[in-house]
């Protein structure tokens, strides 16, 4: 498919333009992985692999929910050192 994009955003042309350069690619392919990468199609992510495959359950929650299901894994990131002695 071809796409023509007109007034972009002078900020989003800097940004097509130096993932260019840092990847060695055109400023089409770099707008190609840039949107794979926003929507999740097969771009790599910089910051690591990202999953939303409990996103539905996450949305369906109250605000309080949320907020118990915060405090339960905050206990649960704890590192018991006995363990690991």
């Amino acid at each position: 498919m071809t796409l023509t994009l007109r007034n972009l955003p002078p900020e989003v042309e800097r940004a097509v333009m130096k993932r260019a350069r840092e990847n060695g690619t055109s400023a089409s392919r770099a707008v190609v992985q840039l949107l794979e990468e926003a929507t999740g199609t097969g771009g790599k992510k910089k910051r690591g692999l990202v999953h939303h495959d409990l996103d539905a359950l996450f949305r369906s929650m109250s605000e309080h929910e949320a907020a118990e299901l915060q405090k339960a894994v905050l206990g649960q990131r704890t590192v018991d050192r006995e363990l690991w002695k």
